[in-house]
């Protein structure tokens, strides 16, 4: 779009990456906020979180989406504390896989990364250099828990104990939802 001869481009669709807070006139909206606004039921929906839960092809401008691929920042650095509290242990062995969508801004399809770290240092890993989003999968050597975030989805996966779960789910910062495939056994 032009205005005045000075290029402007708007940016309504989902994005690729790291999402940070939009600034101090931004408030968080949540999807369970949103279903509320265009009165729409919060549950039982047919997929996983993403673009079809809505019924824009294009977002407002008032309201940005959440990226796809990559956690936001505030609840990726509270999932880690959760994941922290339940493992109790600092010193934890964990290991990061970072998609080829996720491993730089060129988008080389045939590079993916490992990291091993302690779990202490999975908070840092959100700014990881050479990398554009947050971990794509995440999980500690004794596979007590694990965690996954897809591009084509906008939510991430857990899996782990009950007071895991539980944990996340009574969380005021994180959202959640339970979402069973329809054909699926359980």
């Amino acid at each position: 779009m032009r205005l005045g001869g000075v290029g402007l481009t708007i940016e309504t669709g989902m994005r690729l990456g790291r999402t940070e807070t939009p600034g101090p006139s931004w408030q968080r909206l949540l999807w369970a906020e949103l279903f509320e606004r265009l009165e729409l039921p919060p549950g039982g929906r047919e997929y996983p979180p993403c673009f079809r839960w809505f019924p824009y092809t294009s977002w407002p401008i008032r309201i940005s989406p959440p990226a796809l691929g990559s956690l936001d920042r505030l609840s990726y650095e509270r999932l880690v504390e959760l994941l922290a509290l339940e493992s109790g242990d600092m010193n934890l062995e964990c290991y990061c896989y970072y998609s080829p969508l996720a491993c730089g801004s060129k988008y080389d399809l045939d590079r993916s990364l490992v990291v091993k770290c302690a779990l202490s240092e999975l908070r840092g890993l959100y700014d990881f250099e050479d990398v554009d989003d947050s971990p794509s999968e995440i999980w500690p050597a004794d596979r007590s828990w694990f965690v996954w975030t897809d591009h084509d989805l906008n939510g991430t996966r857990v899996r782990g104990s009950r007071s895991l779960i539980d944990s996340i789910i009574a969380d005021p910062v994180m959202e959640t939802t339970s979402w069973h495939h329809p054909h699926s056994a359980t």
